[in-house]
């Protein structure tokens, strides 16, 4: 008597209900190492809390939340299992899932060398962390099923130290920018910027003179992230010399 492969095993989903499940967060989050790193960051984008299990996770998140094309992401989606060519099911982790403002969906794999970093791809015998034959199963079913795959490692995520370093500082503002906006600052920070083609932070607090610089940097955060205010954060450390612009980014 012929047996079922183990492939007929897998669930056969519609797209819909596939990226209904990609996209639902656990309803609790479950550290499998409890002495691992872990970050629980508030995310506007998402309106919720968002739990970060690794340094790359949570340079990853960085991208995720400041990146204005992407419209949601779920940063903890669940497991694929896939079938392999041995016959095995392959078990993939993937550490985002993304929506752009188009619709176009995207799923984010974090390659490692470093079992402290990241998961494997998949726990089949066929694949390893930066192992080819895994990553092609999950590029190809993700192909077909429509999915863009964006493979990054822990090095590419840095590429931009200084930037990357920079939008974690502004996130710590701007995901309490609700609670730290007296009535009328944000309009008031504005009106500061026009009057100057380029200002330093330092300028823009002394001519708040009075106002609470954590508000301040609250409503500077979020004209930054928000693209209506250009600034040099790419090149160096967020800091009282950092230039200011709403009108152009050259020059910063």
């Amino acid at each position: 008597m012929d047996l079922p492969s183990e492939d007929h095993l897998i669930e056969r989903e519609t797209r819909a209900q596939l990226l209904d499940r990609l996209f639902t967060p656990p309803a609790t989050f479950k550290r499998g190492n409890p002495t691992a790193y872990f970050r629980p960051l508030y995310s506007i984008k998402l309106r919720r809390r968002a739990y970060l299990y690794s340094h790359a996770k949570y340079d990853l998140w960085v991208m995720l939340e400041t990146d204005r094309e992407i419209e949601t992401y779920n940063e903890n989606p669940p497991k694929v299992d896939l079938p392999l060519d041995s016959g095995q099911i392959g078990h993939f982790s993937i550490s985002a899932v993304s929506r752009n403002v188009g619709g176009a969906i995207s799923l984010h794999v974090i390659v490692s060398n470093s079992a402290d970093e990241t998961e494997n791809v998949t726990n089949a015998d066929e694949s390893a962390p930066g192992g080819s034959p895994g990553l092609n199963v999950l590029r190809k079913w993700a192909s077909q099923s429509e999915l863009s795959l964006v493979v990054w490692s822990p090095e590419s995520l840095r590429a931009n130290p200084i930037r990357l370093e920079n939008l974690k500082r502004l996130l710590r503002y701007y995901s309490v920018r609700e609670r730290r906006f007296p009535s009328g600052l944000d309009v008031t920070v504005v009106e500061v910027l026009k009057q100057h083609r380029t200002l330093s932070l330092l300028t823009l607090l002394e001519s708040l003179d009075g106002a609470d610089q954590d508000a301040v940097l609250a409503v500077v955060a979020t004209e930054i992230l928000e693209g209506r205010c250009f600034s040099d954060i790419d090149k160096y450390d967020l800091h009282y010399a950092t230039r200011l612009s709403i009108y152009s980014e050259l020059g910063l």
